[in-house]
């Protein structure tokens, strides 16, 4: 299974729950219309707090044997090299990244966001879409990283584009 998502927006370097799940809003429905109709049952996580229980659902989960080999074309508004400066080092942004593409728990969700996930799940066609149950199913990474041309960097740091090639990996 093969997928590309894309984003265009703020990515921060230890980015907030809410900023990852802002992230996460963006790509939900590009895996939604990768896969629109339900899946199998091995592809439903749950996550567990003391309030509630909400339901996601991803394609790559560790029932499925499936892994994740990411393969990332990363702008951003600085100049080519410039890795620790304008907007947080590289590394970090990642791992907001990384966290965006997986199934949070509870407590990772703004409150109020919380009921709409929780209603969503009743049904397994409506459940929210994450890529990912765990963000250490992602077996392998390939960043490449240029500038961004049309934003300035003093105008706006955090502004990124990325394009993210998926490759479902079975594994043992």
């Amino acid at each position: 299974m093969e997928l590309t998502l894309f984003y265009r927006g703020p990515l921060k370097a230890n980015g907030d729950a809410s900023h990852k799940h802002e992230i996460r809003k963006h790509f939900a429905p590009q895996i939604f219309r990768r896969f629109p109709v339900p899946m199998v049952a091995n592809q439903f996580v749950t996550r567990t707090n003391n309030n509630m229980t909400l339901v996601f659902r991803a394609p790559i989960t560790k029932a499925t044997m499936l892994t994740a080999d990411l393969d990332i074309t990363f702008l951003r508004p600085s100049a080519p090299g410039n890795i620790i400066q304008h907007g947080g080092d590289i590394d970090n942004r990642l791992k907001t990244l990384f966290d965006a593409l997986r199934c949070p728990i509870v407590d990772e969700i703004p409150e109020v966001e919380r009921q709409i996930i929780f209603e969503a799940g009743k049904n397994p066609v409506n459940c929210f879409r994450c890529l990912l149950e765990d963000d250490a199913l992602i077996s392998s990474l390939s960043v490449r990283t240029d500038r961004l041309l049309d934003v300035d960097p003093a105008d706006n740091p955090n502004e990124v584009v990325l394009v993210i090639r998926v490759n479902a990996v079975m594994h043992d």
